[in-house]
């Protein structure tokens, strides 16, 4: 009988003392992802001397669920040595026959205008494995350059630009 009693107050002070360590809800551990680069095109053809496009496929996503469509989902572009930031902005779906923003001549001394998108391929609006962002006409000031996904306020990724 004493045995069952000392065994049910451990029970009970080992709940009153765990009791409050244990959250309420899930966790919500910040959201992290991985880029892999699948494909990238390096043009020097007449009239489009070195643009490259890179195509970076989201590889693995852990954490928080982010929405391609949430606030606050942005890209940087810095520079290959990380102190200059190059090109900074909204990430934006893919328009359809899109390609291109803006005209570039091709002269190695004139930045191209970068256009950058994501793709989502369930359609869903979730950042999901298999979904894609698209930095295309990349011109020699971009080559190396650090692409670094933001959401929420926080880095959720970081790639190079080939």
């Amino acid at each position: 009988m004493l045995l069952v009693i000392m065994v049910a107050g451990m029970a009970g002070s080992m709940y009153i003392m765990t009791t409050g360590l244990v959250p309420a809800g899930p966790l919500q551990t910040p959201s992290f992802l991985v880029l892999k680069e699948v494909s990238s095109t390096h043009t020097t053809a007449p009239g489009y001397t070195y643009l490259n496009d890179s195509f970076f496929q989201v590889s693995t996503v852990s954490g928080a669920q982010q929405r391609w469509d949430g606030d606050g989902l942005s890209f940087q572009l810095w520079d290959r040595d990380g102190a200059s930031l190059l090109l900074q902005g909204d990430l934006l779906p893919r328009v359809e026959g899109q390609e291109y923003l803006g005209i570039y001549q091709g002269s190695p001394s004139e930045p191209s205008i970068v256009a950058v998108w994501y793709v989502d391929i369930g359609g869903d609006n979730i950042l999901s494995v298999g979904d894609t962002i698209q930095v295309r006409a990349a011109s020699q000031d971009y080559h190396g350059a650090h692409f670094k996904l933001v959401g929420g306020g926080q880095m959720l990724s970081e790639a190079a630009l080939t």
